[in-house]
């Protein structure tokens, strides 16, 4: 029996400790309660100085059982452009007949699953021009991937260093098999490589000059916000 499949067995908590372990990564423990809970994982991204950075949450004013996942990537900014990609449901589809912006990828079922909005809607389009990227978002039912600047109302766990903007990925339901954590690491690995490769991971800097519009900084909010 593989370890995959053998860990997918004893529930989500052994899944990260596997996931963390094949990664070179470390998860981290509640060690106030007696169960010594998960409250974090950090996945390393090769050769950079960031990590993949993981944590249960559960929404705000609903019971026990409805709890999700989320995931982080920071890095050195180079541009104030930020995007938000969200599961079409209930009020987005209002927004939608409202006029809210929705830019649109030319895939019929990403572009009916999803609502996408952006501070530069040619830039969003370059980032998510990847089938396997479109792809790998549907197949995993994602609720939520934004890039924010800052992150005052995340978790302690999330928090993202001061000066750095962030990828964040949100699912609401707990992420319980090693492919599923597998496939969110490839999701913002890929995302940030698309917004400027290794350059904008390590900080490395740009020759080339920021525009207006990127030097212009965009909210986008979310529900994921709301996260206890």
């Amino acid at each position: 029996m593989s370890n995959k499949f053998h860990s997918n067995m004893y529930g989500w908590e052994y899944v990260w400790r596997d996931f963390a372990d094949s990664k070179g990564g470390q998860v981290v423990e509640d060690q106030t309660k007696t169960n010594s809970p998960i409250v974090s994982m950090h996945i390393p991204v090769e050769g950079t100085d960031t990590s993949v950075n993981f944590a249960p949450f559960r929404l705000k004013g609903e019971k026990q059982k409805e709890k999700g996942t989320s995931a982080t990537i920071h890095f050195s900014p180079r541009e104030n452009f930020v995007f938000s990609i969200r599961s079409e449901k209930g009020m987005d589809q209002i927004g939608k007949m409202m006029g809210l912006q929705d830019i649109q990828m030319g895939d019929q079922e990403f572009d009916e699953r999803f609502l996408i909005q952006g501070s530069d809607p040619g830039k969003v389009v370059h980032v998510f021009a990847e089938t396997d990227l479109r792809d790998l978002l549907l197949s995993q039912n994602t609720s939520d991937l934004r890039l924010v600047h800052e992150s005052d109302h995340f978790p302690a766990e999330l928090k993202v260093p001061k000066g750095r903007h962030a990828v964040l990925y949100g699912h609401y339901d707990r992420i319980e098999k090693f492919e599923q954590l597998e496939a969110v690491f490839t999701i913002l690995t890929s995302v940030v490589h698309r917004l400027g490769a290794i350059p904008a991971i390590i900080g490395e800097e740009t020759d080339e000059p920021a525009t207006e519009q990127q030097r212009t900084s965009g909210k986008l909010h979310s529900p994921l916000l709301d996260m206890a």
